[in-house]
């Protein structure tokens, strides 16, 4: 599973997030942390299975 942004680009429709496994939980704890709720679908990033 990667861990990405959604673009409005027809060519590339997701953005991957470029961090080792480690990095991408801790920026998604940091962000849920940030919004001091539980999130909605796409409030912190987007998954994909490759």
């Amino acid at each position: 599973m990667r861990t990405g942004e959604l673009t409005e680009s027809a060519a590339e429709p997701f953005l991957p997030w470029r961090l080792e496994k480690a990095d991408a939980l801790a920026r998604i704890a940091a962000e849920v942390r940030h919004l001091s709720r539980l999130p909605d679908s796409g409030d912190v990033c987007w998954f994909t299975v490759p």
